[in-house]
């Protein structure tokens, strides 16, 4: 009897044992299934997270350097109009010693008035012209008359530095007006102006002296 109940045990406590080992191994199982797909929603979710964020940081940084390349365009632009403004101030500025080399002149003995016309880049009286402004004031002023003498420049109001360009005309002012005060004119019947808006024959670059005869 006794070895037939250990028999009975025997066969009674394996079918408790497959339980408890399945019920382990289905636990297993579960715990990786549930793992693997929380893994799985979280690598996605991560990944999409992370190409948001590319793409945002992407359009950021894109953004940052277009608008230092509009800067840098901007700042090239000044600087090249700089640029061309010192190379003009320069060239003027090397024009008010340059020596005239031609001149042209024209008298109107009905207006008592004479044109000097300058090259762009000169300021000098030419001994020509200057021979011919001398006979023409001994003229006018030799004849009994009393003249007030009046020196007109021209300016070119389109010369991208202004001020080198008036600089340009009261110097021309005072090349005549040297003349002048050589042939013994009184320095106050001597005025001067300028013009910055006539043009003689296609130039801003003349000189005019008007006689106007005094009453």
């Amino acid at each position: 009897m006794d070895g037939r109940r250990e028999e009975d045990l025997t066969a009674i406590a394996w079918p408790g044992f497959v339980d408890i080992l399945s019920a382990v191994i289905i636990m297993f199982v579960f715990f990786v299934m549930v793992t693997a797909v929380a893994l799985y929603v979280h690598t996605i979710t991560y990944k999409s997270k992370l190409e948001q964020l590319m793409k945002t940081d992407y359009s950021t940084k894109t953004k940052v350097l277009e608008q230092k390349i509009t800067e840098v365009q901007k700042q090239k632009k000044v600087l090249e109009h700089l640029l061309a403004e010192y190379e003009q101030e320069l060239y003027q500025t090397r024009a008010e010693f340059s020596e005239s080399q031609e001149q042209k002149t024209i008298i109107n003995e009905n207006n008592n008035s004479l044109i000097v016309f300058f090259g762009t880049d000169s300021i000098s009286v030419t001994k020509d012209s200057e021979e011919k402004i001398t006979a023409f004031l001994n003229k006018k002023l030799n004849s009994g008359k009393k003249y007030k003498v009046k020196i007109i420049a021209g300016k070119n109001p389109k010369a991208p530095i202004k001020s080198i360009a008036r600089k340009l005309a009261v110097a021309r002012i005072f090349n005549l007006r040297n003349v002048m005060l050589s042939l013994k004119i009184e320095p106050n019947d001597i005025s001067a102006t300028i013009n910055n808006k006539e043009q003689v024959e296609n130039s801003y670059h003349w000189t005019k002296i008007e006689l106007k005869e005094e009453k």
